[in-house]
């Protein structure tokens, strides 16, 4: 990949969030601002330290320009590139090139082309004794039929650039440097703001209205059909009928070749809101293979069944909460 190159400086998300401040004042950002509103260069912390925390930031906005999600070829009409402010030669060279290869900027980028199919991201490199089995696995999971025409975008198995640990959280290292990754996914929840499209990475509770109907309906049903198992454990029966809302709240998805993946032959599979907080998760079984769970994401209302909802998304989670929405008289009337 080291023949591969960026595009134009300024042109990706987080190097406009640099000097932009569109979360302040999104209005601010379609003025083709100049002056630079985010960088401080008379700021007491170091560079990596101002950038690390913008990176931070830009991570936890939620309305975001839509100018900002696509390399031009792929630019909606009713979009135009010239709201984006383009860096100096100065700012290049002091805020922009230090933060990422021209390798990271490439993958920044193409982040996401089919708007269907996942990241495959290795974080495991084992002893040299080990490496040659472990490459020929992740070989074969590359060359898998999805992967066959999307690897060149879609795999990130690098050493140096993504050895981040066996930590069930090392993981998430990923969005230090390629906040891309964060998604959403797809641009289909576009919504105006001052005149303008933009995009939500995180639907509201009052975004699963229509959805609510269904799961409502679902959990009548599966009360009626298993009364046992709603008086044994109500929250199961209510979290399994969630299942479509859980859908709706996945703003993508992640493959992870983990230690445990080379050990196992089974590939961590994640799925994400739109802040990066892990809503279900679970390895691939002998039923499944990767296009078994890029066809469910693509034409189903599902999620890889055997997979565990996280804690935050239970129903007695802060999350599994506001994406329930239930009350006493709702738990009754089933």
């Amino acid at each position: 990949m080291s023949d591969k190159t960026g595009p134009a400086w300024g042109r990706l998300a987080i190097e406009q969030y640099f000097m932009v401040d569109f979360y302040r004042d999104l209005s601010l950002w379609y003025l083709a601002n100049s002056t630079t509103l985010n960088w401080d260069s008379s700021s007491t912390e170091t560079p990596d330290q101002q950038r690390c925390r913008l990176v931070t930031e830009f991570l936890s906005i939620n309305i975001l320009p839509l100018d900002l999600f696509h390399i031009p070829e792929r630019l909606p009409v009713h979009t135009s590139l010239g709201s984006l402010r383009l860096p100096t030669a100065e700012e290049i060279d002091i805020i922009l090139r230090p933060y990422r290869s021209e390798e990271l900027r490439w993958h920044a980028m193409n982040a996401y082309t089919d708007e269907i199919c996942p990241h495959l991201l290795r974080t495991y490199y084992s002893a040299e004794d080990q490496r040659a089995k472990d490459d020929a696995q992740m070989e074969k999971w590359i060359y898998s039929e999805t992967f066959c025409e999307e690897a060149e975008w879609a795999v990130l198995d690098n050493e140096n650039l993504f050895n981040f640990g066996p930590g069930p959280e090392d993981w998430c290292q990923i969005y230090d440097i390629l906040p891309e990754l964060a998604g959403p996914l797809s641009t289909e929840n576009f919504l105006p703001y001052n005149g303008k499209i933009s995009v939500k990475r995180c639907l509201e509770p009052t975004d699963f209205k229509e959805m609510h109907s269904y799961f409502r309906r679902d959990l009548a049903s599966m009360k009626k059909e298993d009364p046992e198992a709603w008086h044994r454990d109500p929250n199961s029966v209510i979290e399994s009928a969630g299942m479509g809302l859980q859908r709706m709240a996945s703003s993508t998805y992640i493959l992870i070749a983990d230690e445990e993946a080379f050990r196992s032959g089974s590939l961590l599979v994640l799925y994400l809101d739109g802040l990066r907080r892990v809503v279900r998760g679970g390895r691939i079984d002998e039923e499944h293979d990767i296009a078994n769970i890029v066809g469910i994401w693509m034409c189903t209302a599902d999620l890889m069944e055997h997979s565990t909802i996280s804690e935050r998304y239970l129903v007695d989670g802060d999350l599994g909460r506001e994406l329930y929405q239930l009350n006493e008289e709702l738990l009754g009337d089933l």
